[in-house]
């Protein structure tokens, strides 16, 4: 279960990251 949720962490933050940087990106 605790591997599970470690998975989930990881592949949030995989398709998060881009996301974020690309809005910091046009913000500034």
């Amino acid at each position: 279960m605790r591997l599970l949720l470690v998975w989930l962490v990881n592949a949030v933050a995989l398709i998060a990251l881009p996301y974020l940087m690309s809005s910091i990106q046009v913000d500034s």
